[in-house]
């Protein structure tokens, strides 16, 4: 249930794996509203598999807007200090990923997922429908749908799974009594979308975020296309403002005293919407009730500092696809499911203590009593913007659904700036470019319907002995040697990457995660092979030894 970016990418993935899925959404059609906007790479990488990347990248904001968060008095008033955004330059992360960060506004995003999940015969959409209430057993789940403009029209429907990406209100987290746990009500906003010429006040000031923290004035404008289209979060103080009465002529008066400039009351401006909420830091206190699961911000609400919420959220749906297959398919038992709760959750808690300590940075320059606190502060929020390793070192520590190799996680400076590739189970596989023939693909493009095996260039008994296994695909698993005379030829040191030598394997799992690894040969590659996939499709890798 859900039509937002998560639950249509929920669908797509489900429909690339031949599993016949409906989506149900009580809107009338996709949302028309920007919301998010920050696509971070590894949610550019999985889209690139649905080949959606260049679409996307054409609609995004340029790039000259994607280099820095600046902090000012008002948009026309003194600069109080800048923070340069790394990961967000294109080609930031070249060596890492095939991917750059893309700026792109919600409304665009669901528009093109929803017409690319159109297109598989598998997937169905429904607008204007709603789980009403729903009963489970061992076999699946029987549903009781409203639909129509009215919601008077019921349906009774039978399914063997529920997936609920209906948002951080979730319709069917409440029907399966799930609680939330972490912090509520953290801060009020008034959301805004609107067109207006505002060039003559950000030449000179393009950033990715422009903060406006002048007194009475305090919000930020996110440029949604580099001209004309704006989305602003008014910041609404507790004790002055109210969470109601936000009409167009009072969300625009503060707008303009954002702007601080008198010019500002000549401006044309046409809003679009407007919408008060407050910021919540929660996550589900369980994302599985036996054959219903929770995806996207059902799953998870995470604040918007950082820009983390749609890129969990859809990292939380590309876990649970593969996963959900492999039970259906019969490849695997049901309490590969639970690992699916435990590495999310895991990741939700890392991803909203990333995002509560973006929040408290802002706090900080905002309530920094001298010019020179508040530059000082900005100066102390180097994370915010810059999440290399939090992205793109991406990882599970809990075993389950991977066989842990003992060795040491990365050695980083900072965890969520740095980051260091690691093919330490757990982890996501390390992008490089490879050639095949007269190809040339980053290796994570081979990460998606099944297991995958890559070997070093000496690894010919790992090749054999994948030959006779299957993975959650009926043929199987597929399995490459890497080497500069090899079946897949690497732009640089896969031994030295994925920390194997040149007779040693990686086995990596559908949505890129490091499952196995075996740094030199074994005596029977056969059998430990076959072992380890058993241990990942049981979900019950713990202790595993190989």
């Amino acid at each position: 249930m859900g039509a937002g970016p998560v639950g249509l990418s929920m669908s797509i993935l489900l429909s690339r794996f031949g599993i016949r899925n409906l989506v149900v959404e009580k809107r009338g059609g996709v949302s028309t509203l920007p919301r998010a906007r920050g696509i971070m790479s590894r949610t550019m990488e999985i889209w690139r598999h649905f080949g959606l990347a260049e679409e996307m990248d054409a609609l995004s904001l340029p790039p000259d807007w994607c280099g820095k968060f600046v902090y000012l008095d008002t948009l026309a008033g003194e600069a109080i200090g800048d923070m340069p955004s790394g990961v967000m330059v294109p080609g930031a992360c070249a060596q890492w990923t095939a991917m750059d960060f893309k700026c792109l506004a919600q409304d665009h995003i669901d528009a093109i997922l929803w017409r690319h999940a159109k297109t598989y015969p598998n997937g169905d959409i429904r607008f204007r429908t709603e789980v009403h209430a729903y009963s489970q057993d061992d076999d699946g789940v029987t549903l009781t749908l409203r639909s129509g403009v009215d919601g008077h029209v019921t349906e009774t429907l039978r399914t063997q799974w529920l997936i609920g990406a209906d948002g951080s209100n979730s319709t069917i987290r409440k029907l399966a009594g799930i609680e939330r746990v972490g912090r509520e009500n953290l801060q009020a906003f008034v959301n805004c979308h609107f067109h207006a010429d505002l060039s003559r006040w950000t030449k000179g000031r393009e950033g990715a975020l422009i903060y406006t923290l002048g007194k009475g004035a305090e919000g930020v404008f996110q440029a949604l296309d580099g001209e004309r289209r704006w989305m602003c979060q008014l910041w609404l103080d507790p004790q002055k403002d109210s969470m109601d009465g936000w009409t167009e002529e009072r969300v625009l008066a503060r707008v303009r005293a954002m702007i601080g400039a008198p010019e500002a009351e000549q401006i044309d401006f046409d809003l679009h919407s407007n919408y008060s909420y407050t910021l919540a830091a929660v996550v589900a206190e369980r994302l599985r009730d036996r054959r219903v699961l929770l995806v996207g911000d059902a799953a998870h609400h995470v604040p918007p500092f950082g820009g983390i919420g749609l890129n969990s959220g859809l990292q939380t749906a590309h876990n649970l696809a593969w996963k959900l297959a492999a039970v259906m398919r019969g490849a695997a038992d049901m309490p590969l499911l639970d690992t699916f709760d435990s590495e999310r959750r895991e990741v939700a808690r890392r991803v909203i203590a990333y995002c509560m300590d973006n929040l408290h940075y802002v706090l900080d320059i905002r309530r920094a009593a001298t010019r020179e606190a508040q530059r000082a502060a900005v100066a102390a929020s180097r994370p915010y913007g810059n999440w290399a390793g939090l992205d793109l070192g991406v990882h599970y520590e809990a075993p389950g659904a991977f066989i842990d190799d003992g060795t040491p996680l990365p050695a980083t400076a900072h965890a969520v700036i740095d980051y260091v590739p690691s093919a330490k189970p757990g982890y996501r596989a390390p992008h490089f470019w490879v050639e095949q023939g007269e190809r040339r693909f980053s290796v994570v493009e081979l990460f998606e319907q099944d297991f995958v095996l890559l070997a070093g260039e000496r690894g010919h008994s790992w090749i054999e002995a994948a030959a006779g296994l299957r993975g959650i695909g009926k043929a199987p698993i597929p399995a490459w040697r890497v080497g500069s005379n090899a079946d897949l030829k690497p732009d640089r040191s896969f031994t030295g990457l994925y920390g194997v030598q040149d007779d040693g394997a990686v086995l990596v799992r559908p949505d890129g995660h490091v499952a196995f690894r075996s740094p030199v040969a074994l005596a029977d590659p056969r059998d430990t092979l076959k072992r380890a996939l058993q241990a990942v499709l049981s979900g019950a890798t713990q202790g595993e030894a190989q």
